[in-house]
């Protein structure tokens, strides 16, 4: 075959419109062909299309001539007629005048596409006289012609609507022809392949046109090898179809099959095709043929601008960036607002590094150009831009721009990668993991692998998925060496995962890093100190080691530098110096630390801030409920506030933990709060124990029902219970008598009773040597309560105090007395504000016995505020009973009273107690709760950010940069703080006016 097919005179009317250099652009362009211009090249079965050129070029008419008619030629004689049947129409002179010879000389002739036309006007005609559009009564002929007309008119619903309510037409391949032009240009591509297919398997209408059609339906279903073989069947059919080499030519480069292409395009000499085969080169990285074949094209062409602006694209493909930079220099002095000119300025722009001014290249093509593609491509590059200054958030929102979807991998995984960085900015680090994941399945370039890698570890890491971290920066250091940043956060998590497993060693040996010493960071510090902590953790809770590395560090004070400080001055018994560490820390800390508000509760109930205390365990709770082990705390200082009954719904959600440890606990602790009802019901849902009959038990003697005490105590077997029932049987008597120490009544109660019984017997001194010691028992035993100072404990001191002054007035000398008076004015003074008046009568008494008549009498005035009857009874001399304190209650009006020593007249009963218990909770188990929750939250480490650039140590921050990735605001609203006045250290004269005097 002749290489030379087409000249470049044949070849200029079908290409003249075509921009060649934009592969995208194919079928917008070349494959955008006019139908009529179609019908002209190529006759259906019943019509002969005769091709008139006139002298402009592109400028196409026609002749349509039926067969079984006579054909139009030039002669002088009017023609007669034009049809037979329904059409029959004289031709007039006038309308001759619109019939013009062929420059290829043919014998026929065209009417021109003009309204004016006697043809149009009798079709016209004909459709009007329906008044519908249904075409089912009107002639085929005169219904083909309208088609036609429609589509020279460009008007393609119109085809469709004709052609589709013809029956009798839609078995005629010429209209089914006509109808899957209309579709095509309509683009429903479905349809028209159908009609295409329809007409080929009719053998009535074979041509080129009918292949490029179904080649250009194939294309743009996504069908590349059947679109390929109908170029190739036209090509076979038709073998000097010079359209079909063209634009197999072209698609072949599209499929990157380069040689196929070469080999095609080759064939025309046209400039055109030049051009295609300059990108071929190209794209075969041979820079000689490419710029062979190119000043070929300038030759053929003559066209400087093209020939520049390719030449140009050609040199930036070979890194000629200069050279490339003069060629789009001297198109902008003519051409300054060409949008693909300024596209490839800026990409030579970012090659120089010079980014600010290819970012204003790029919008200019953004805002000016009205070509998808280009504008599209200009999107990427602006976003790609503002990718790797690190602007997440204006990349992704600037691919938010793109008005064409283009599927090309390169810019697929641009656009993955984008987002998955703009989601680790926004924190949804489980988004960009996933995205990350995805595109690390694919073929991806080494180096944006590496990238996938340490972000997806960053995003682990942040989630305080350490394992995945570490196994993630393993594999990026596969394909290059880790940043500093990511070194970091490496150690750091390979640390973190030692941690967690309890490998405290090794995570100290990989913590001893000099590498450290270059970041400010203080999580290394923080780390090592938690390892030093847990490592040391015994039954001492010595923590020199860690307190060591603390008092080295030289860091910012954050959040955890105080929560450090908090938590060695808790353990050092310092609470004043870490419950303000400890607000320091929760006040600057970004985020909400259930681990700090607890340990500032233990620090408030230490020091007696029992409604500051419940405030934090709220807040503690509402962020992690999960620790259930913070309830009894909670519900103690509920308790001692004045909330009896609040107390009692934490200690059953104690119970309802299910353990018998909880359940025992549970019930325990309502009986210390005296919400005896409660626990007995508890008590007799669970399963009967030695524990459960004693905890019964104890409620019975509370409630002073002392045979059914008694009862409980006898079914227990495994504990010795014998001296407990001896004391029960004579207390429910009214009768004091000393036995040995049993279980409820300890080594505490049985001494105050034998100091009670040596009180009737009139043995002061050795009553007085048996309360000194039950003190020291209580202190002793307190001593590493948490609740060590509560009101229980408050009252059983004074009582203890007062049995002991009541002693030493009984002993009458002067020093005794003195020591009585002493011991009374320091119980009065702590019940300011109570009715004392039993108190201060004693007082005045011995004051007045020592000889003190004008203190003696301030007390007397004191207690006449209070009770003037009874101050009364005393000036006459009258028989008073003094029973302050608690001694005058229901429970102690069973005991004896005894008489002043010289004043006959007045009696005093002694203080007698039932067993209380005391809250079990002591400083040990807060420790162990403290050492719990860090471990549970741990600290918040902080990675490095791996994106972000520093100088001297700090990071550089954009205008446009993402929020601090450390920022983490969940602070929740705090709740409305309970204020209830409370003293603790007050002394009530009941346990009803305890409850009673506390609340508000």
């Amino acid at each position: 075959m002749s290489q030379d097919i087409a000249s470049k005179e044949s070849f200029t009317n079908l290409l003249n419109y075509t921009d060649l250099a934009n592969k995208s652009d194919f079928y917008n362009k070349i494959m955008r062909f006019s139908p009529i211009e179609h019908l002209q090249s190529t006759p259906t079965p019943n019509q002969k299309i005769k091709r008139i050129i006139s002298s402009t070029p592109g400028n196409r008419a026609f002749s349509f001539t039926p067969n079984s008619r006579k054909e139009i030629h030039l002669t002088k004689k009017p023609i007669k007629r034009l049809t037979k049947g329904s059409l029959l129409r004289t031709v007039s002179p006038n309308d001759r005048t619109r019939i013009k010879r062929s420059r290829e000389n043919s014998r026929c002739y065209s009417f021109e596409n003009d309204k004016n036309t006697y043809l149009f006007k009798t079709i016209k005609c004909k459709l009007d006289e329906t008044g519908s559009k249904n075409y089912s009564n009107i002639d085929a002929d005169c219904i083909f012609s309208k088609a036609k007309l429609e589509l020279s008119n460009k008007n393609y619903l119109s085809v469709v609507e004709i052609l589709e309510n013809v029956k009798n037409s839609t078995k005629n391949a010429d209209g089914i022809y006509l109808r899957a032009v209309g579709f095509i240009n309509l683009g429903n591509y479905e349809k028209a392949l159908k009609d295409f297919i329809t007409v080929q398997a009719s053998k009535k209408v074979i041509n080129p046109s009918l292949f490029i059609y179904l080649y250009k339906c194939y294309y743009h279903l996504g069908n590349t090898n059947e679109a390929l073989k109908a170029l190739d069947m036209c090509i076979k059919l038709y073998p000097k179809h010079v359209t079909g080499y063209f634009m197999r030519g072209k698609f072949l480069i599209e499929l990157k099959q380069l040689d196929d292409a070469i080999n095609d395009l080759k064939k025309i000499k046209h400039p055109e095709a030049s051009l295609l085969l300059s990108k071929c080169w190209k794209m075969k990285e041979n820079y000689e043929n490419a710029l062979k074949y190119l000043e070929q094209y300038r030759d053929m062409s003559r066209s400087s601008g093209k020939f520049l602006l390719e030449l140009g694209k050609l040199d930036y493909k070979f890194q000629k960036i200069d050279k490339a930079m003069e060629c789009f220099n001297a198109l902008m002095k003519y051409e300054s607002k060409n949008p693909e000119v300024l596209y490839y300025t800026s990409k030579c722009k970012i090659v120089l590094c010079d980014f600010e001014e290819a970012e204003l290249l790029l919008e200019n093509v953004a805002h000016s150009s009205t070509e998808e593609l280009l504008l599209t491509r200009a999107i990427y590059k602006l976003s790609d831009i503002k990718l790797q200054k690190n602007d997440f958030y204006g990349a992704f929102h600037t691919l938010q721009r793109q008005k064409l979807l283009l599927k090309s991998p390169k810019k697929e995984l641009q656009s993955s990668f984008t987002e998955a960085m703009y989601n680790i900015a926004r924190k949804e680090f489980e988004t960009s993991i996933i995205i990350f994941s995805n595109l690390i399945k694919e073929n991806i370039p080494k180096q944006v692998l590496y990238k996938c890698y340490i972000y997806r570890a960053f995003a682990h890491f942040s989630i305080k998925n350490y394992e995945a971290a570490e196994n993630d920066y393993k594999k990026a250091k596969t394909c290059d060496e880790l940043d500093k940043a990511s070194e970091f956060n490496f150690i750091i998590s390979m640390a973190m995962n030692l941690f967690i497993s309890k490998h405290y060693e090794k995570s100290l040996e990989v913590l001893d890093s000099v590498f450290f010493s270059d970041f400010s960071n203080p999580m290394p510090l923080y780390l090592k100190m938690l390892c030093q902590i847990y490592e040391n953790s015994n039954e001492a809770y010595e923590y020199s080691s860690a307190l060591i590395t603390f008092n080295s560090m030289k860091c910012k004070k954050d959040s955890d530098f105080y929560m450090f400080l908090g938590f060695f001055s808790y353990f050092d018994k310092n609470y004043e110096k870490a419950l303000s560490a400890i607000t320091k820390s929760i006040n600057i800390s970004e985020k909400s630390s259930f681990g700090a508000y607890t340990l500032r509760g233990f620090c408030n109930i230490v020091l007696k801030n029992y409604v500051d205390a419940i405030d934090d365990f709220d807040m503690a709770l509402s962020m992690n409920m999960n620790f259930v082990c913070l309830y009894p705390y909670r519900g103690l200082c509920t308790y001692f506030s004045g909330g009896l009954s609040e107390s009692a719904r934490d200690f059953v959600k104690i119970f309802e933990k299910g353990d018998m440890n909880a359940i025992l606990l549970s019930i325990y602790l309502l009986v210390v709060t005296k919400n005896l009802t409660e626990a007995l019901r508890l008590a007799n849902i669970v399963e009967e124990t030695s524990e459960i009959w004693m905890l019964k038990a104890h409620c019975m003697l509370l409630r002073e029902q002392y045979g059914e005490c008694v009862d409980c105590l006898e079914k227990i077997d495994s504990i010795d219970v014998e001296n407990d029932i001896g004391i029960i049987k004579n207390i429910s008597k009214g009768v004091v008598k000393a036995y040995e120490s049993g279980s409820i009544f300890n080594e505490k109660y049985s001494n105050w009773l034998e100091g009670i019984e040596k009180m009737y017997s009139k043995d002061y001194d050795a009553a007085i040597g048996l309360f000194d010691f039950v003190m020291k028992i209580i202190k002793t035993l307190q001593k590493e309560l948490l609740f060590k100072s509560n009101a229980i404990i408050d009252q059983e001191m004074f009582e203890l105090l007062y049995n002991t002054a009541l002693c030493y007035m009984m002993k009458c000398d002067k020093t005794s007395l003195q020591r009585a008076t002493d011991i009374l004015a320091d119980i009065e003074s702590e019940m300011e504000g109570i009715n004392c008046v039993d108190l201060c009568l004693i007082l005045s008494i011995i004051e007045f016995d020592m000889g003190n008549t004008e203190i003696s009498s301030m007390y007397l005035q004191k207690a006449n505020k209070f009770n003037s009857d009874k101050c009364e009874k005393y000036k006459k001399n009258k028989e008073i009973i003094l029973t302050p304190l608690s001694t005058g209650n229901q429970f102690s009006n069973k005991f004896s009273l005894i008489e002043h020593s010289t004043r006959k007249n007045i009696k005093f009963r002694p203080a007698i107690r039932l067993p209380r218990l005391q809250p079990p909770l002591d400083f040990n188990d807060t420790y162990e709760i403290i050492l719990k929750m860090l471990r549970a939250e741990n600290i918040d480490v902080r990675p490095e950010i791996p994106w972000l650039v520093k100088l001297n140590d700090r990071y550089v921050f954009t205008d446009t940069l993402i929020e601090d990735i450390e920022s983490r605001r969940s602070e929740p609203v705090l709740k409305g703080r309970r204020r209830r006045i409370w003293k603790s250290n007050q002394i009530i004269t009941s346990e009803e006016t305890v409850n009673s005097s506390q609340r508000l």
